[in-house]
């Protein structure tokens, strides 16, 4: 699963280095195996590549609610399951991020949602066909498939 992980910190950076082109307040980078340390001029985040999650709060357990915390994942079905079985225990988190990743796809590479602000302004009946409906605009992907063999 290693070479996944890379992958994804690499996508990951290069994404943040070319939004930074903009934005203009990255101050550093620092990776390390499976996670990034971003500091920018008003905020340090740590990004953490995780896969597949199956627990996203086993995850933040270690971080207070306050901290700026983004996670990335792979587009698929069972990353996208979690999430909305979770959703209750991460909407608490205001300074999470969620991004739902495919560096391969031909549609956007991307999806990201912040559980906390979405919460705010989406209604919990219409949050599993909202979440299905950002989903589907990445095609999904399993590890396998992200460097074409068997991680």
């Amino acid at each position: 699963m290693i070479k996944v992980i890379d992958a994804l910190r690499d996508w990951m950076i290069e994404y943040v280095k070319h939004r930074n082109m903009i934005m203009r307040n990255l101050v550093s980078v620092s990776p390390s195996e499976d996670s990034i340390r971003m500091k920018y001029s008003d905020r340090e985040v740590m990004v953490l590549i995780r896969p597949q999650v199956s627990d996203f709060p086993a995850i933040l357990k270690s971080f207070g609610k306050g901290s700026h915390v983004t996670i990335v994942v792979l587009n698929n079905k069972n990353n996208l399951d979690s999430l909305l079985n979770q959703w209750h225990q991460l909407v608490d988190y205001r300074f999470l991020t969620v991004y739902f990743v495919n560096p391969n796809s031909v549609l956007d590479k991307k999806w990201i949602i912040a559980p906390y602000t979405h919460h705010k302004i989406c209604d919990d009946s219409s949050l599993a066909q909202g979440l299905q409906s950002m989903f589907e605009t990445v095609e999904p992907i399993e590890a396998q498939e992200l460097l074409g063999q068997v991680v």
